[in-house]
Formats: C-alpha cells, sequence, structure tokens
C-alpha cells in the first residue's frame, strides 16, 4: 500500500494547514495511543521532554535527510519532505501549537544547502531547550518564552525551504494528502 493507491484531496485553499491539522491530529493520537504515550501533554517532565524529542530529532531529521539522500529524484524527495513534514505537524499538535499560530512569512533563500542545514540547526536549538533527563534527581523547568519562539522559527524554516524548493500550499496539501491516506490505511488495518 502506498500513495499511488490514492487519489489526493481537493485543495481547500486558504484553510490548508487547518484542514491538515485536524484531519493528522486523529491519526497523531492514534499513533501516541499505539505507541502507549502520553494522555496529556507537560514540557516540564523528562517523558513529555523525551517524546517531543523523538518528533523532532529522529523522525523529523530522519525523514529530511531521506529526502537529502535522494534530491535528485524529485518524486522521492518530495514523498519524504511530506513525511518530514508529518512528524513536524505532530509535534506541533503534540505540544498544542495551533495552526494559527505558524507563521506563512517565507525567508529569501540562501541556497539550498543554507537552507536546508538552516532547518536542522533550528531542529537543534529547539532541543536544546528540553534539558531534563532520566538520571538527573531535578528536573528543569523549559523556558517557554525562548522555547516556543524557536519552535515556531522551526516552522518558519521548514516552510520557507519547502517554498523556496518551488513547494507550493496545494502541492504540500495534496501530497500530505495522500500519505495520510496511507498511514491512516496502516493504522486501522495493522498493515
Amino acid at each position: 500500500m502506498n500513495t499511488l493507491d490514492f487519489k489526493p484531496f481537493e485543495f481547500p485553499g486558504d484553510n490548508w494547514l487547518v484542514d491538515i491539522y485536524e484531519k493528522h491530529s486523529k491519526l497523531v493520537d492514534k499513533y501516541l495511543e499505539y505507541e502507549g504515550q502520553i494522555e496529556s501533554f507537560d514540557i516540564n517532565t523528562y517523558e513529555d521532554q523525551s517524546l517531543l524529542k523523538n518528533y523532532l530529532e529522529v523522525r523529523f531529521i530522519e525523514e529530511l535527510c531521506e529526502a537529502l539522500d535522494d534530491r535528485d529524484n524529485r518524486d522521492h524527495f518530495l514523498e519524504e519532505m511530506i513525511d518530514a513534514f508529518n512528524f513536524l505537524i505532530a509535534a506541533y499538535y503534540i505540544y498544542e501549537i495551533k495552526p494559527e499560530q505558524l507563521s506563512f512569512k517565507v525567508n529569501p533563500s540562501k541556497g539550498f544547502d543554507k537552507d536546508f542545514l538552516n532547518v536542522i540547526v533550528s531542529t537543534g536549538m529547539v532541543c536544546n531547550c528540553l534539558k531534563n533527563r532520566p538520571w538527573r534527581h531535578s528536573q528543569y523547568l523549559v523556558d517557554l518564552l525562548v522555547f516556543e519562539n524557536r519552535f515556531l522559527k522551526l516552522w518558519e524554516d521548514f516552510y520557507s525551504l519547502l517554498r523556496n524548493l518551488n513547494i507550493d500550499d496545494k502541492t504540500i496539501y495534496e501530497q500530505w494528502s495522500l500519505k495520510y491516506q496511507v498511514n491512516l490505511f496502516r493504522i486501522e488495518t495493522n498493515y
């Protein structure tokens, strides 16, 4: 089962990200339940920081690197960028950032390599705010102002990367919808 087995959803126009968020949140809830994860999220606990770091440092970055590994194959590159998009949207959902909080500002490109590296660095800077470790007896509160500003900047950097690669909102939405249908099928059927 893959994206070729489905048809893209009709593009909803300016509300495309809200539509994605509403649909994708149901899928993320199923994944979290399947993985035995959170019932309520608290950024100041080690467990929930680990969950967020897993979505960002492991899943999001891994998909970005898969895209980078095959950047000369436009179709596969796009599929992996949308996989990365999925994990980033999931991280925003878990932390309860709403789509209305995300900027559609597109920063000027500094070239593919620099733009791509900028997204990876932004991810690291977000995760660097999450300092709790399992071996520490005292836990650290997250500086929410710094964390949230960095987290929102990560979206802006990633969205800018997509748009500077001539991946428009309609393409993001349609490619996301195909991957969403595949993932929903897989989780509902234990595929």
